[in-house]
Protein backbone atom coordinates (compact mmCIF):
# COMPACT_ATOMS: atom_id res chain seq x y z
CA UNK A 1 0.00 0.00 0.00
CA UNK A 2 1.29 3.40 -1.47
CA UNK A 3 -0.02 7.01 0.81
CA UNK A 4 0.17 10.12 -1.00
CA UNK A 5 -1.14 12.72 1.06
CA UNK A 6 -1.13 16.53 -0.14
CA UNK A 7 -1.16 19.37 2.07
CA UNK A 8 -3.18 22.44 1.47
CA UNK A 9 -1.99 25.51 3.24
CA UNK A 10 -5.72 27.07 2.94
CA UNK A 11 -6.89 23.92 4.54
CA UNK A 12 -7.93 23.17 7.82
CA UNK A 13 -6.61 19.53 7.78
CA UNK A 14 -4.54 17.74 5.06
CA UNK A 15 -6.07 15.75 2.60
CA UNK A 16 -5.06 12.57 1.78
CA UNK A 17 -5.18 10.29 -1.48
CA UNK A 18 -4.90 6.23 -0.69
CA UNK A 19 -3.46 4.05 -3.59
CA UNK A 20 -3.50 0.16 -3.19
CA UNK A 21 -2.40 -1.83 -6.11
CA UNK A 22 -3.27 -5.64 -6.02
CA UNK A 23 -0.61 -6.46 -8.42
CA UNK A 24 2.09 -4.80 -10.76
CA UNK A 25 3.71 -6.77 -13.96
CA UNK A 26 6.93 -4.72 -15.91
CA UNK A 27 8.16 -5.67 -18.92
CA UNK A 28 11.30 -3.83 -21.05
CA UNK A 29 9.77 -2.08 -24.58
CA UNK A 30 12.47 -1.60 -26.87
CA UNK A 31 13.17 1.16 -29.13
CA UNK A 32 14.94 1.20 -32.39
CA UNK A 33 16.07 3.33 -35.49
CA UNK A 34 17.27 3.03 -38.98
CA UNK A 35 20.18 5.70 -40.38
CA UNK A 36 21.13 5.65 -43.72
CA UNK A 37 23.59 8.01 -45.09
CA UNK A 38 22.17 11.35 -46.33
CA UNK A 39 22.06 12.28 -50.26
CA UNK A 40 23.88 15.10 -51.23
CA UNK A 41 22.26 17.33 -54.29
CA UNK A 42 24.79 20.06 -56.01
CA UNK A 43 23.92 22.66 -59.34
CA UNK A 44 26.29 21.98 -62.00
CA UNK A 45 23.82 24.35 -64.33
CA UNK A 46 21.46 26.98 -63.11
CA UNK A 47 17.77 27.42 -65.28
CA UNK A 48 18.55 29.53 -68.07
CA UNK A 49 15.81 31.33 -70.54
CA UNK A 50 18.58 33.01 -72.34
CA UNK A 51 18.42 36.13 -73.79
CA UNK A 52 15.48 37.37 -75.49
CA UNK A 53 14.02 41.12 -76.51
CA UNK A 54 10.33 41.92 -75.50
CA UNK A 55 7.94 44.68 -77.32
CA UNK A 56 5.32 46.00 -75.91
CA UNK A 57 5.41 45.12 -72.02
CA UNK A 58 2.17 44.76 -70.20
CA UNK A 59 0.53 42.13 -70.32
CA UNK A 60 0.92 38.92 -68.10
CA UNK A 61 0.25 36.33 -71.15
CA UNK A 62 3.64 36.07 -72.76
CA UNK A 63 5.72 33.42 -71.64
CA UNK A 64 8.50 31.14 -72.86
CA UNK A 65 8.85 27.62 -72.37
CA UNK A 66 11.97 25.93 -71.70
CA UNK A 67 12.03 22.22 -71.84
CA UNK A 68 14.32 19.87 -70.13
CA UNK A 69 16.16 19.24 -73.35
CA UNK A 70 17.07 23.22 -73.48
CA UNK A 71 14.76 23.96 -76.14
CA UNK A 72 13.08 27.04 -76.12
CA UNK A 73 9.75 28.16 -77.16
CA UNK A 74 7.98 31.61 -77.22
CA UNK A 75 4.36 32.42 -77.24
CA UNK A 76 3.93 36.04 -77.75
CA UNK A 77 0.28 38.13 -75.82
CA UNK A 78 -2.25 39.94 -77.06
CA UNK A 79 -0.18 43.09 -76.61
CA UNK A 80 3.43 41.89 -75.60
CA UNK A 81 5.53 40.19 -77.93
CA UNK A 82 8.96 37.83 -77.26
CA UNK A 83 11.71 37.77 -79.66
CA UNK A 84 14.40 35.40 -78.95
CA UNK A 85 18.04 35.87 -79.39
CA UNK A 86 21.36 33.65 -79.27
CA UNK A 87 20.59 30.70 -78.96
CA UNK A 88 23.56 29.31 -78.70
CA UNK A 89 25.20 27.04 -75.94
CA UNK A 90 28.24 28.56 -74.82
CA UNK A 91 27.66 32.47 -74.37
CA UNK A 92 26.80 33.91 -71.52
CA UNK A 93 22.87 34.27 -72.87
CA UNK A 94 22.64 31.17 -73.84
CA UNK A 95 19.47 29.26 -72.86
CA UNK A 96 19.63 25.63 -70.71
CA UNK A 97 18.08 22.92 -68.38
CA UNK A 98 19.40 23.58 -64.83
CA UNK A 99 21.63 20.57 -63.92
CA UNK A 100 21.71 19.03 -60.59
CA UNK A 101 23.41 16.04 -59.65
CA UNK A 102 22.30 13.03 -56.62
CA UNK A 103 24.44 11.03 -54.74
CA UNK A 104 24.71 8.71 -52.06
CA UNK A 105 21.12 7.89 -52.82
CA UNK A 106 21.76 4.19 -52.81
CA UNK A 107 21.64 1.87 -55.89
CA UNK A 108 18.33 2.10 -57.90
CA UNK A 109 16.80 4.34 -55.20
CA UNK A 110 13.44 5.88 -56.46
CA UNK A 111 13.65 9.56 -55.99
CA UNK A 112 10.93 11.98 -55.85
CA UNK A 113 11.43 15.14 -56.91
CA UNK A 114 9.59 18.17 -56.13
CA UNK A 115 10.16 22.17 -56.34
CA UNK A 116 9.60 24.90 -53.11
CA UNK A 117 10.36 28.15 -52.04
CA UNK A 118 12.27 28.53 -48.85
CA UNK A 119 9.24 27.94 -47.13
CA UNK A 120 8.62 24.31 -47.92
CA UNK A 121 5.62 25.54 -50.18
CA UNK A 122 4.95 23.99 -53.97
CA UNK A 123 5.89 26.37 -56.96
CA UNK A 124 3.37 26.64 -58.73
CA UNK A 125 1.47 29.35 -60.67
CA UNK A 126 0.09 30.45 -57.47
CA UNK A 127 3.34 30.90 -55.90
CA UNK A 128 5.69 30.81 -58.69
CA UNK A 129 9.62 32.11 -58.52
CA UNK A 130 9.80 35.43 -58.83
CA UNK A 131 13.06 36.68 -60.84
CA UNK A 132 14.56 40.64 -60.22
CA UNK A 133 16.50 42.39 -62.58
CA UNK A 134 17.85 45.97 -62.72
CA UNK A 135 16.58 48.52 -60.58
CA UNK A 136 13.61 50.17 -61.77
CA UNK A 137 12.63 47.43 -64.04
CA UNK A 138 9.37 44.50 -63.72
CA UNK A 139 9.82 41.02 -62.64
CA UNK A 140 8.88 37.64 -64.72
CA UNK A 141 7.72 34.74 -62.53
CA UNK A 142 8.59 31.16 -63.28
CA UNK A 143 6.59 27.88 -62.43
CA UNK A 144 5.13 25.24 -64.24
CA UNK A 145 8.74 23.29 -63.37
CA UNK A 146 9.47 20.03 -64.60
CA UNK A 147 12.54 17.32 -65.15
CA UNK A 148 13.74 14.11 -66.46
CA UNK A 149 11.30 11.93 -64.46
CA UNK A 150 11.73 7.73 -64.71
CA UNK A 151 7.90 7.84 -63.87
CA UNK A 152 5.25 8.67 -61.61
CA UNK A 153 3.19 7.16 -59.35
CA UNK A 154 0.90 7.65 -56.35
CA UNK A 155 3.38 9.74 -54.26
CA UNK A 156 4.80 11.82 -57.41
CA UNK A 157 7.23 11.91 -60.20
CA UNK A 158 10.38 10.20 -59.22
CA UNK A 159 14.08 9.75 -60.68
CA UNK A 160 15.85 6.53 -60.03
CA UNK A 161 19.32 6.26 -59.10
CA UNK A 162 21.87 4.38 -60.99
CA UNK A 163 23.67 1.81 -59.63
CA UNK A 164 26.10 3.99 -57.65
CA UNK A 165 23.23 5.77 -56.06
CA UNK A 166 23.65 8.88 -58.37
CA UNK A 167 21.08 10.82 -60.36
CA UNK A 168 21.20 13.47 -63.10
CA UNK A 169 18.68 15.70 -63.01
CA UNK A 170 17.35 18.02 -65.25
CA UNK A 171 15.11 21.12 -64.94
CA UNK A 172 13.04 23.11 -67.50
CA UNK A 173 10.47 25.75 -66.72
CA UNK A 174 8.05 28.22 -68.16
CA UNK A 175 8.98 31.79 -67.61
CA UNK A 176 6.40 34.37 -67.68
CA UNK A 177 5.71 37.93 -68.18
CA UNK A 178 4.01 40.51 -65.47
CA UNK A 179 0.75 41.64 -65.93
CA UNK A 180 0.81 45.32 -65.94
CA UNK A 181 4.65 46.21 -66.57
CA UNK A 182 6.14 48.81 -68.23
CA UNK A 183 9.84 48.15 -68.33
CA UNK A 184 12.03 45.04 -68.68
CA UNK A 185 15.48 46.97 -68.69
CA UNK A 186 18.44 44.84 -70.63
CA UNK A 187 20.29 43.06 -67.95
CA UNK A 188 20.38 39.71 -65.59
CA UNK A 189 16.96 38.74 -63.82
CA UNK A 190 17.46 36.14 -60.65
CA UNK A 191 15.55 34.43 -58.65
CA UNK A 192 15.76 30.86 -56.55
CA UNK A 193 14.21 27.99 -55.73
CA UNK A 194 14.72 24.81 -53.55
CA UNK A 195 14.68 20.67 -54.89
CA UNK A 196 13.35 18.59 -52.62
CA UNK A 197 14.84 15.08 -52.91
CA UNK A 198 12.55 12.33 -50.81
CA UNK A 199 12.89 8.50 -51.06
Amino acid sequence: MKRLCLFLSCAIFPFCITTAYAGQSNYTGHDGVSVSSAISIRESQAVRFGNFSITSPGGGDAYIVLDINGTRTAYNGASTTITLLNGGTSDLGSQGPGYYYVSSAGSGATLYVTFVDHTGAAINSGNPVVLTGPVGSDNFYVDTMAFNSSGSDGTGPYITADGAGNAAIRIGATLHTKAGATTYAPGTYRGTFEIMVSY
